[in-house]
């Protein structure tokens, strides 16, 4: 295989780190607190007739947070692949001239033109926090 054709395959794994694994975790983020905001108002919607809360309330409470935690290490373990990606482009680099010449060439201006507009959105921020319960306590 020659280095440019490498270098290519070296690019995509950059985007897969740089944009799209992050821009996954930010989105899984998002889902992760917007299910923790639904915590405050649940006790509300279980109020049973002529007081004191319903049965199925522990069910529902655990079930989301659940959901929650799953969001959440999603999006952490997403962010985690990303940098693993990125260690393999630089490891590559690292190894193979031709392939970080063309690679360097290529990502000179930061992004490949065609991912300016999705790095620019994505890459240089952070996600959200991600807020995860504790179910074992």
């Amino acid at each position: 295989m020659e280095g440019w054709q490498f270098a290519a395959e070296l690019s995509q794994l950059r985007v897969v780190g740089r944009v799209d694994l992050p821009t996954l975790s930010s989105t899984y983020a998002s889902m992760n607190q917007a299910v923790n905001s639904t915590a405050g108002g649940e006790a509300a919607a279980f109020q049973a007739p002529g007081g004191g809360t319903a049965a199925s309330h522990a069910v529902w409470s655990a079930l989301r947070d659940d959901l929650q935690n799953i969001l959440g290490r999603t999006a952490n373990n997403l962010l985690d692949a990303g940098v693993v990606m990125e260690h393999i482009v630089e490891a590559y680099t690292a190894t193979d001239k031709g392939a970080r010449t063309s690679l360097e060439s290529a990502w000179a201006n930061g992004q490949t033109p065609d991912l300016q507009e999705a790095e620019e959105k994505f890459s240089y921020s952070a996600p959200p926090p991600v807020v995860l319960k504790d179910i074992d306590a």
